[in-house]
């Protein structure tokens, strides 16, 4: 599977809900994800706990670069996340653990999270889900656009993952 995605830091989640309303964004749900990455040689593999019991094992490759970009995923349904969060603990070792409340909404076709993740902030995420008939080339002028919509600038834009995030705001903290 693939999408188009990109992520940015978006400090007025009330504005980005408003904003996906008046663009005719329906509310697929709000719950908590807990993401937990493991370490992998290549790409990126998460289990993700969701509030809702629809645990998934994602496994997922992507350019950590600053503009919509094409990211190659496998999502496997999960139903024990426990059992399955220690033996790809002992196996791989735990590299990160992303703990956020998302909403969601779909535009045209594109995925519209607002996310809130403990101890880094708030952000919106674009996900264009290219699937046939749709594809990545007319994802991304989704994507694009909906950066516009949600009034975007370049500098909120992010290049890598929200567990990259964290990585870094340790570093920092350690040096400091």
């Amino acid at each position: 599977m693939q999408n188009i995605e990109i992520k940015a830091s978006y400090p007025d989640l009330a504005k980005a809900r408003a904003l996906a309303e008046e663009e005719g964004g329906m509310l697929e749900g709000r719950f908590r994800q807990v993401d937990t990455y493991f370490r992998v040689e290549e790409g990126r593999l998460k289990l993700r706990e969701i509030s809702t019991g629809e645990n998934q094992l994602i496994f997922y490759r992507r350019p950590d670069v600053v503009q919509p970009k094409l990211s190659d995923y496998h999502i496997c349904p999960v139903s024990e996340p426990a059992s399955l969060k220690r033996l790809l603990s002992d196996a791989l070792g735990i590299v990160q653990v992303v703990d956020k409340e998302r909403e969601v909404y779909w535009i045209e076709g594109v995925r519209v999270h607002l996310d809130d993740v403990r101890g880094l902030g708030t952000f919106l995420e674009l996900e264009g889900v290219v699937e046939p008939p749709r594809d990545a080339s007319v994802m991304r002028e989704r994507v694009n656009r909906l950066l516009q919509v949600f009034e975007v600038s370049d500098a909120q834009l992010i290049q890598g993952s929200y567990a990259d995030l964290q990585f870094a705001a340790a570093r920092k903290r350690k040096r400091d």
